[in-house]
């Protein structure tokens, strides 16, 4: 067996069993981040409301790569991420950080073109041509 395996097998005999005063272990390629505005949208990925909320922290998909960045490394994280990364205008209206959108625009391209993808999701960030 591979440690691989022997990992994920741990994980799930312990995921729910979890020590009461501990924290849910987190399902496998996510992460917690701090939320701070929240965005609604239909069925049809239609833009309904967005929101500013507390500060709390929200589990959200991550990579491999995303999981562990750190200072100036670029990684997007898929479907959610920093102003500086979903924002293609970030610069235009005075962003101080490094943009970053052309790597998060690269990565849920690449996800439209595997195997993997959604057909409403590909039509709302990849255009309908899937």
């Amino acid at each position: 067996m591979s440690w691989m395996q022997k990992l994920y097998e741990t994980y799930e005999q312990c995921h729910g069993n979890e020590p009461l005063a501990s924290n849910p272990l987190m399902p496998i390629s996510h992460t917690m981040k701090q939320a701070h505005i929240e965005i609604s949208i239909d069925q049809d990925g239609n833009f309904k409301k967005a929101k500013v909320i507390k500060k709390e922290e929200t589990l959200i998909p991550a990579t491999e790569e995303s999981a562990g960045r750190s200072g100036s490394k670029v990684a997007p994280h898929p479907l959610c991420d920093k102003i500086h990364y979903c924002a293609s205008d970030y610069p235009v209206f005075g962003g101080k950080k490094l943009a970053c959108f052309g790597n998060y625009e690269k990565l849920l391209n690449n996800w439209c073109q595997s195997e993997y993808r959604h057909s409403i999701c590909v039509s709302l960030c990849c255009g309908d041509s899937h």
